[in-house]
Parts: structure tokens; sequence; C-alpha cells
């Protein structure tokens, strides 16, 4: 497989490429990616613009195939090349089961997590923390640091399940819920 020119849009907005000789249509075993701007993994989304790639790379050699008139006297050339072409040891994939499940619409790159239930999922964790920090203080006495802890995996699971995915942006609106939600369990906490 040949070298090819990879452009990867990062979730904090910047884009960065690289050169890269997939292997199976993926980045080779091992390969480690980091976005220069936040420091991200960038893996995952490596490897589904690789796969989308490919499959462009692959429809355009089909239409170029197609639009090329078969003659007679070449028709033996052309048998030739089909078999050829089927007993390769790897043919481009048609589907990618990563891009499928994320892409909204055809040809487009994977956007991102959705921030509007990213937020809502933040702001409904958080008000599940505060209840359970004020809960805990009230009848306890103490103010426990692994709550506090369970507060903001609460809140950051609640931005990541209903937004779909990690989001910079959005982790740093679930620190901030996070936070007011201890404050405001505190706040209740003592008023009870």
């Amino acid at each position: 497989m040949a070298v090819m020119d990879v452009v990867v849009p990062c979730d904090c907005g910047s884009r960065f490429s690289f050169a890269v000789e997939p292997v199976e249509s993926r980045l080779p075993s091992g390969a480690e990616l980091l976005c220069p701007s936040c420091g991200k993994d960038g893996v995952p989304l490596a490897n589904r613009v690789i796969g989308e790639n490919l499959r462009k790379l692959a429809k355009e050699q089909a239409a170029l195939q197609a639009a090329i008139p078969q003659k007679k006297s070449f028709l033996k050339k052309a048998k030739k090349e089909e078999k050829k072409a089927e007993s390769a040891p790897y043919a481009y994939p048609t589907s990618d089961p990563y891009t499928e499940a994320l892409a909204k619409n055809d040809g487009d790159f994977y956007a991102g997590p959705n921030r509007l239930k990213g937020i809502i999922g933040a702001v409904l964790g958080g008000v599940a923390g505060a209840a359970a920090w004020a809960g805990v203080v009230h009848f306890t006495g103490y103010e426990i640091k692994y709550v506090a802890i369970g507060v903001g995996a609460l809140v950051g699971l609640g931005s990541r399940t209903l937004g779909g995915g990690r989001d910079y942006f959005l982790g740093l609106f679930a620190t901030i819920c996070a936070l007011m939600a201890i404050l405001v369990g505190q706040y209740f906490a003592a008023r009870i």
C-alpha cells in the first residue's frame, strides 16, 4: 500500500496532517498520535479518516474503471487484470463500522460530540451529585473526598454519555459543573 497524506480534524478545532503507510486501512499497530494543540489521542479519529480516504479512493477507481470502454481486442488483458485483482491479498473495505456509527451525513468527517446534549448531561449529573454530596455531608457530618471524586465522575459521565463523546470544552464545562455541584450540595447540607 502506498504512503498517503492524512488530515485529521481534532475535537478542539485544530487540524493536523501527516503522511502514513496504512496497514489494513488503519494506522500501524502501536502508533501514537497526539493533537499538537490539546494533546488528545488522535489514533481513533485518524483511523476513521484513513478509512474514509481509502473508501473514496476505491470509489474513484471503480468509477474510472467503469468509464473506460472495454474493447474486444483487450478482453483477454482485462480478464487477466480481473483475476489479478481477485487474487489480491487485501481488498479495500467498502464500509467502516466506526464511521457508520458516528457520521451524520454521507461524506462528512466526524464532527465530534453534541455539545448541547453534553451540557445537559453535565447539568443533570451535577444535580444528582449535589444531592448526593448534601446527603452525605448532612448524615455523616464529614466532607469525604471520595464523594467529591464521585460527584466529578458523575458529572463527567453524564456529559460524555449524553454528548456522545469527548470534547475539550465539554470537559471544562463538566469541571465547572462538578465544582458548582459540590458548592450547592455544601450549601443545602448547611441549610438542612
